[in-house]
């Protein structure tokens, strides 16, 4: 009986440890988060009056729940670069980034 219960707890302990490691293993090593779409990030990106194209769009999951990421937007020199600017952060906030860091380009059309 004693060696039933040992295979039992043992089980157990597997079961509830292999998602906390795959969890850890994700963030460790930085994996795309699966529930942000980067396409569609980046077309709502580049649909914004002024933006001329979007480029070098990362998303890391730092914790579970928690993303940032980094982007490069091309922009017409004409265009009013800070709204541009606050568009695009909008856009990433409504799909759940709530940090990120936009690297403008002025392009000179």
């Amino acid at each position: 009986a004693p060696s039933v219960c040992s295979v039992i707890i043992i089980v157990l302990m597997w079961v509830s440890a292999t998602g906390i490691v795959k969890s850890a293993g994700r963030l460790l090593l930085e994996a795309k988060p699966v529930r942000h779409s980067f396409s569609r990030i980046k077309m709502q990106c580049e649909d914004i009056d002024g933006v001329i194209g979007v480029h070098h769009l990362h998303i890391w999951e730092v914790m579970h729940g928690r993303s940032i990421a980094t982007v490069h937007v091309a922009m017409d020199n004409a265009a009013d670069h800070k709204q541009i600017l606050g568009s695009v952060q909008r856009v990433f906030h409504h799909n759940g980034v709530h940090n990120v860091t936009v690297q403008t380009e002025a392009i000179i059309a």
